[in-house]
């Protein structure tokens, strides 16, 4: 394994991935009550991925998205999970996706070949912020969840490049607005979407005078994506979320599938303090995991018996011989 630093950015990188990895080596008990440890080991690669966009008045550019992989370091062939985080119009500079690395890990232990990737302007991507709504109607509403399918797009050719994924086979799974924005998916899948996850899914204008029109609104955008989506989609609510309340997620979760849209409603799961935070903690994973693996099943979906250890995970870095 070779590690090339350049410069100080990726010596922080480095550092937190090998604090990563000792944390990993106590975590395998982390995983869905009753599943038996699977042969293998898993590798993880942190890379930038291209990205190729157009502005508005249609002049091309290219910004680097940040992203993880993480995936069975075995050799063979798998399919895609991709992953998507929530949506901060305040401080989307601050929103890295390693937050996200103990949750990929989860999908790629199943056998899914997984990225998780900071959308255009989050975090360390490049680009600038381009989601979210300023003012509270349906068109607005919608256009908010379209707009994060030009990354996902973008994400997926790049993995489809990778002589290690299956991308005619692809689960797309989200976090708060990632949620919201996979549920804009489904209705205009790209090209392999078997299934989506939605944890906590919604959206928000930022201005807190348009608070009163938000749920209303919300409600009718998830029943216009209903009206095209026939992806299976699983839904993850707790019930003490702070964000996404419940009773929320189920006018919404009523107004897709009166729609047209496929989904399994989960609103009865409880997490500590916030429940909003049910994916974005690894705490959350004995929770949600039986859920996500009797989804998956349902649909076909389960790839391998048992779960890969996280400990001893390879790590590589771009460019690296895989």
């Amino acid at each position: 394994m070779v590690y090339r630093f350049g410069g100080w950015k990726n010596i922080f990188i480095m550092l937190g991935l090998i604090t990563l990895l000792s944390i990993m080596s106590g975590c395998d008990t982390l995983q869905s009550e009753g599943l038996p440890v699977a042969p293998g080991h898993l590798v993880m690669e942190r890379v930038m991925i291209p990205g190729h966009f157009k502005k508005n008045d249609g002049t091309p550019f290219t910004a680097n998205l940040d992203a993880i992989i993480i995936r069975p370091d075995d050799n063979q062939i798998h399919p895609l999970a991709m992953i998507n985080h929530g949506y901060d119009p305040f401080d989307h500079k601050l929103r890295y996706i390693d937050d996200f690395q103990r949750q990929t890990m989860e999908f790629a232990r199943r056998g899914w070949a997984a990225v998780a990737f900071s959308r255009r302007g989050y975090g360390r991507s490049d680009g600038y912020l381009t989601e979210g709504m300023k003012i509270c109607n349906l068109s607005s509403y919608v256009r908010a969840g379209i707009v994060p399918i030009a990354d996902m797009r973008e994400v997926r050719s790049f993995m489809a490049t990778k002589p290690y994924v299956d991308a005619s086979k692809m689960i797309a799974v989200g976090h708060s607005g990632g949620g919201y924005d996979v549920l804009a998916l489904t209705a205009n899948p790209l090209p392999g979407l078997v299934a989506a996850i939605n944890f906590a899914g919604e959206i928000r204008t930022s201005k807190p005078n348009l608070e009163s029109c938000n749920n209303e609104t919300l409600v009718q955008a998830v029943a216009n994506y209903g009206q095209t989506s026939r992806t299976p989609t699983l839904w993850i609510y707790a019930g003490n979320d702070n964000i996404s309340p419940v009773e929320v997620g189920r006018r919404m979760y009523k107004a897709f599938t009166d729609a047209g849209g496929n989904a399994e409603l989960i609103d009865n799961v409880w997490f500590p303090g916030d429940g909003h935070n049910l994916f974005f903690h690894p705490e959350g994973i004995p929770i949600w995991a039986p859920y996500v693996d009797a989804f998956l099943e349902k649909q076909g979906l389960k790839l391998m018996d048992g779960l890969i250890p996280v400990s001893n995970m390879r790590i590589v870095t771009q460019g690296d011989k895989q």
